[in-house]
């Protein structure tokens, strides 16, 4: 592969040949093997590359490798890059810089005032995902008129005309097929197709639900006076999926979102590390509840080789109903007002899965300890925390929605503290009350 090619040409310091090979590889697969290179080499092979396709390169390198490289960059060659990418990429590269070389860079761009106004809006909202340079025609031009814009416009790329009125508030859509096929004398308004539109403010992971259900390939942003201010392509739509995802995976394992497979490993420590005391915090507080019923133990020791079994089922099934939960409010299938529907599923899932779990774990309790009321508290212990395990899979992370934090972020540590502590204690409250 060309890939292999130029990594290698790279690595062993043949100049002549990555410069070869260079034009024939996509700006993408450039970009990746940028994210395989040692730092020096990253630099290396970012400075042997021409303008335009350097600009393509460092949009699409990973977040370490441009942090890497945007220190390498002097201001004037960042300047350069974004000269020459739309409004909405230079925007994406100005945002990356400390403010005082983000102002720098500014002062030397002509579009200034544009990023500027992206700039105003949060990264993650559908403002700032927005691209400006878009073709609008009036309501009342006529078809004829449109024709001129369009050929007048630089862009090829665009799928859809885009409408207003003589305030720039949002009608519709045309597309360009329509507008050639129509009649010059024909006006606007007479082919107008009103498409779903989003509000700068809203949230990227709403944009993808608006895409996704109206299989969009572009949507239209509006401010809250209804005015046309830019729009979203169905290639930015990608990137935002791509990164929702990978970032709740990501906080769902307790990693945070900033980590990739090539960070170094002393900054991926100080990234784990929190989430890990965090973790310890709530294994004391099992612990705790295993130090309470120590003298049950010491009476029935059977007790410690079931406990991480009825801890550890618990959280699996919790963690399926969690899983389901937090992809069903990142794609917008459960509200809170779903909340009682939800819970009543879960309980009779966990009753289910925690009796089959249960009655099976119980012939083996039995059949080990040759004792039925053994057998009987450790499947009734794993039927609780089946249970339990289902409603606070529900209950967490509508809660964190609730309260406005991601339900990714923090739900497995809640949901692995309750199935632990609960697990323990109904194993263990069991057995002082039934086998004492």
């Amino acid at each position: 592969m060309r890939n292999i090619e130029l990594y290698d040409a790279i690595v062993s310091e043949d100049i002549k040949k990555t410069k070869k090979i260079i034009p024939s590889i996509h700006p993408s697969d450039i970009a990746e093997v940028i994210n395989h290179l040692s730092p020096d080499d990253k630099i290396k092979l970012f400075s042997l590359l021409d303008t335009d396709i350097a600009s393509d390169v460092i949009l699409e390198v990973d977040d370490y490798s441009l942090e890497i490289l945007l220190d390498a960059l002097t201001t004037e060659k960042i300047s350069e890059l974004a000269a020459v990418m739309d409004v909405d990429d230079a925007t994406d590269l100005v945002e990356e810089l400390p403010i005082e070389e983000r102002n720098a860079v500014l002062r030397s761009l002509k579009r200034r005032e544009k990023i500027k106004e992206l700039l105003k809006h949060p990264e993650t909202s559908a403002g700032g995902k927005m691209r400006t340079d878009i073709l609008t025609v009036n309501e009342k031009e006529s078809i004829a008129s449109v024709l001129k814009k369009m050929r007048k416009f630089g862009k090829k790329d665009f799928n859809y005309v885009f409408v207003v009125d003589d305030e720039g508030k949002y009608k519709g859509a045309i597309s360009p097929w329509d507008v050639l096929i129509s009649s010059p004398y024909k006006k606007v308004k007479s082919i107008l197709q009103f498409t779903p539109t989003v509000n700068v403010n809203d949230d990227q992971e709403y944009v993808v639900n608006v895409v996704k259900k109206y299989d969009l390939v572009e949507v239209p942003v509006v401010d809250n006076n209804g005015v046309l201010k830019g729009i979203i392509t169905v290639d930015d739509i990608m990137d935002v999926m791509e990164e929702e995802a990978t970032e709740d995976i990501l906080r769902m394992g307790g990693v945070s979102e900033e980590e990739e497979a090539f960070t170094p490993p002393f900054r991926a420590v100080k990234m784990r590390l929190l989430w890990l005391y965090i973790n310890l915090g709530t294994a004391f507080l099992a612990a705790a509840v295993v130090g309470a019923f120590q003298n049950t133990i010491k009476s029935f020791i059977a007790l410690a080789v079931f406990m991480p079994i009825v801890a550890g089922m618990g959280g699996n099934a919790g963690t399926q109903t969690l899983t389901v939960i937090v992809r069903s409010l990142a794609l917008g299938e459960v509200k809170l007002r779903d909340v009682w529907r939800m819970l009543g599923k879960e309980f009779l899932i966990g009753f289910s899965t925690g009796a089959g779990v249960g009655i099976l774990t119980s012939i083996i309790a039995y059949v080990w300890k040759g004792n039925v009321l053994f057998g009987l508290v450790v499947g009734l212990a794993l039927i609780i925390n089946h249970i339990i395990a289902g409603i606070m899979g529900v209950i967490i992370p509508l809660t964190l929605k609730k309260f406005k934090i991601d339900p990714a972020h923090a739900s497995s540590i809640f949901l692995t503290t309750f199935t632990d502590v609960i697990g323990f204690f109904a194993l263990l409250g069991l057995a002082k009350i039934i086998l004492r």
